[in-house]
Parts: structure tokens; sequence; C-alpha cells
């Protein structure tokens, strides 16, 4: 027990390290890596927003490679309806929900890389869980940052920003955000290239966003992610010149004569199988733009774009 709260409630605590993201497996070394957001109550732990690395047979943690410390927050602490069980200090809800990726850099060396919800991008020694860079690529926020995933091959990570103005957020920034999607370097973090979502494609819609918070995935010589303003992009990874896109809020009709459309895409990103890509779009949650279809393509780019 940890007093009471301003309206007399007995408060527990500590409330430990949330994880959203799916654990990923190394098999060289054993080890899991998963990704912590932060805590809910206080005293703040050493295992929140934090990537830790867990031995596969017995569950013992190698090592934690925590990002931020004190990260104390929860939905009380939204601007919208601030309530006695925001916890003191309150933190910035800098969660590390991406799922962690293990990747081998152009000098062979394996990097952890992990993306957190302030908006840097870190690559951490797999070993000994010791940061090797750092890069801050986006603003960051309570929606900002980086999300729900990261993408890498040929020693590129391709990483996703949102940087989303939530009204909900009650944190005052002096940076400007920077949605977009972003190829780094794996052995320094450099940017290779930055595609950034300088034109409105929202046009004034209801909860809508230009930001990219689903994470992209690698199909050949591209990569395709979603964004929150509903559309659908194909990137060349080299470059990340845009080959295709479309725009999944338009009005469709189902395979079963049904019509629908789509919205935000968020959470998850394309699926490739069989020959096919699998695109769901709509995210009516946290402000963003409702929908529901689920788009399949195929796995095709020619000079009229991706057939479908």
């Amino acid at each position: 027990m940890r007093g009471l709260s301003a309206v007399g409630t007995e408060k527990y605590g500590s409330a430990g390290a949330s994880v959203w993201n799916s654990p990923s497996i190394d098999q060289r070394r054993n080890q899991l890596y998963v990704g912590t957001g932060d805590n809910y109550a206080g005293p703040a732990t050493a295992t929140s927003d934090s990537v830790i690395a867990m031995d596969l047979d017995s569950g013992k943690i190698n090592w934690v490679f925590q990002a931020t410390e004190g990260d104390l927050w929860n939905t009380a602490c939204m601007v919208d309806f601030r309530g006695p069980n925001c916890p003191k200090p309150e933190g910035p809800d800098y969660d590390i929900g991406a799922g962690i990726v293990l990747a081998a850099g152009s000098s062979g060396r394996d990097m952890i890389i992990a993306g957190q919800k302030s908006g840097i991008a870190y690559g951490i020694d797999p070993d000994k869980g010791e940061l090797v860079w750092k890069n801050e690529i986006g603003r960051g926020g309570i929606q900002g940052g980086i999300h729900f995933g990261l993408a890498a091959t040929d020693a590129t990570v391709f990483v996703p920003v949102s940087d989303m103005d939530y009204s909900g957020d009650a944190a005052v920034y002096t940076k400007s955000p920077r949605p977009g999607l972003y190829a780094l370097d794996v052995d320094t973090g450099r940017i290779k290239w930055a595609w950034e979502a300088s034109k409105d494609f929202c046009n004034g819609r209801d909860f809508c966003d230009p930001g990219i918070s689903a994470p992209p995935t690698v199909i050949g010589n591209y990569v395709m992610v979603g964004a929150l303003d509903g559309w659908l992009r194909v990137h060349d990874r080299k470059t990340g010149k845009i080959v295709w896109s479309m725009d999944t809020t338009r009005d469709l009709t189902g395979i079963n004569n049904i019509k629908g459309n789509g919205g935000s895409m968020n959470g998850v990103g394309p699926v490739a199988y069989g020959g096919q890509i699998y695109v769901p779009s709509g995210y009516a949650f946290a402000g963003h733009m409702p929908g529901n279809v689920l788009i399949v393509l195929k796995e095709a780019v020619s000079k009229k774009g991706l057939q479908h």
C-alpha cells in the first residue's frame, strides 16, 4: 500500500511494466526479447520503457536496456479527464511498443533495433545490452514517435513515425512533428533516406492524421506501409520513392456484395502470403478513422502499379 489518493482511495504499487508487443527470438543466443511500457503506478521500476533479454530455457533475465527512467503514466493523466490516479511525478508515456528487431549490419554485426514513443530509435548490442547508437527521428508523444513495429532487410531498418497531434495529450512540445517513414543504417543509425508526410491528404476530415503508426512490410525491393490518413503506400526500399499508392478510405464493395470503406491503418501492417497481400483498413479507436474492409492485392508491381 502506498497511501491514499486525493479522494481517499488506497493506492498500491508498483504496477510493474506492461508489454504490448510480440516477443522476438534470437536462436543464436538462445534469447527472447520484449519491449516494455511505462509504470501505471509508482514507484517506477528499472524495467519500464526497456528492452529485456531473457534466456529461452529458464526465463532468466540476461540484461535490461532502459531507455527512459521514471516514466509513471496512465490514462488518468490525459488532459480531458485528469484524475487522482495520475501518478506523481507524471511521466511522458514513452512506451517501447514496437516489436524488437534483430538485424545484421553491413559489417556483419548483429544489432537489436528498438523504437520508442519518444521518437527515438535505438541500436543495442544483443550480447551485452549496451547502447551502440540512437537517433531521434520523431518528436514523440502519447500517440507520437514509433508505435507498433519496424521492418529490416539488407542492413537497413525501416522506421515509421506517427507524431500525431492528439487532443488528449497534456504534454507541451517545443519541437515540430516529423511524421513519415525513415530508413536507417543498422550499424550506425544514420538516415539513408526519409519520406516525410509533407502533403495533406486529410482535407479537414475528422480523425485523419498524416502519421504512420502501423508497422511496414518489406516485399522484395519494396516497402509497403499504411498510414493514419488511410493511404497505403509502396516505397522503393533503396530510395524511398513512392512507386504506387492507394486511398483505402474510398467506397468499396466486398466479395459478399456488402459496401464498406477503409480508414486509418494502425496496429497491424500488410501481410504477404501466397502471392497476395492482405491489408486491413479501419481503426475506430483513440481518435482515428473508422473503417471495415480487408483489402487483398496481388503481389506484383508493374508500371501500372500494384495489381489488386
